[in-house]
């Protein structure tokens, strides 16, 4: 799978794609998979609302009631 990291990119392709480069995958770089990570983390915090949480597969986003967006892998 080969796919360009942008803000535009919808939520749900973007967890696709950590989730797929989590399990080994879908190989990138350090600063390509920081980059998702963090264009992840950017777009929950513009469309998830205080408090509001989102799991998708082996992923979880949170959006505290602070704003702080955070992110968790693994079994949940």
């Amino acid at each position: 799978m080969v796919s360009i990291i942008t803000k535009e990119s919808a939520m749900k392709d973007l967890m696709d794609m950590v989730s797929e480069h989590k399990a080994g995958r879908l190989q990138m770089s350090k600063l390509e998979s920081d980059l998702l990570i963090e264009t992840l983390k950017e777009k929950a915090w513009q469309e998830l609302d205080f408090g509001q949480e989102l799991v998708q597969g082996p992923i979880k986003l949170v959006k505290r009631v602070t704003g702080n967006v955070s992110i968790f892998f693994g079994k949940i």
